[in-house]
This record gives C-alpha cells, structure tokens and sequence, in this order.
C-alpha cells in the first residue's frame, strides 16, 4: 500500500489469491490492534506506541502478511 503497489500484484508476488491475500491482512490487522490495546493499557501512551511503531524497520511483503514478525520486532524494542 505504502509503496503504491496493486494487490493484484502483491498477490501474484506470493502466489496467492487476491482474497487469501486480504484474508491474511485482515488477521495481521487484528492482531496488532490487539498488541497495540495491550500496550497501551499496560504502561503505553499513544505518543510511547507511535514511536515504538516508527522503530520497526522495513520488511518484506512476505513478513508483512505475518503479523508474529511484527510483535516479535515491537516486544524486543
């Protein structure tokens, strides 16, 4: 999204369908909403998460779609 790309062709990059591909969004989605709840009501203000999440370095579309990759890169900040 950020780089412009169509989901047709993220899709067509990790052979998958384009509805797998929002299935798998949605799920990544949900999840770091959740860890980012949790951050927040355990010691976080927004602006503590917003710079936590401006630390998360760059990745692959593939790790995108993972959403572990992501909590894993935000607990060990």
């Amino acid at each position: 999204f950020i780089e412009g790309r169509k989901v047709r062709e993220i899709a067509d990059r990790l052979a998958m369908s384009e509805s797998d591909l929002y299935r798998k969004q949605r799920v990544a989605i949900g999840q770091i909403a959740r860890l980012l709840a949790e951050m927040e009501q355990d010691n976080g203000s927004e602006q503590e998460i917003r710079a936590t999440l401006l630390r998360l370095p760059d990745t692959e579309d593939t790790e995108a779609l993972e959403p572990m990759h992501a909590v894993d890169k935000m607990r060990k900040l």
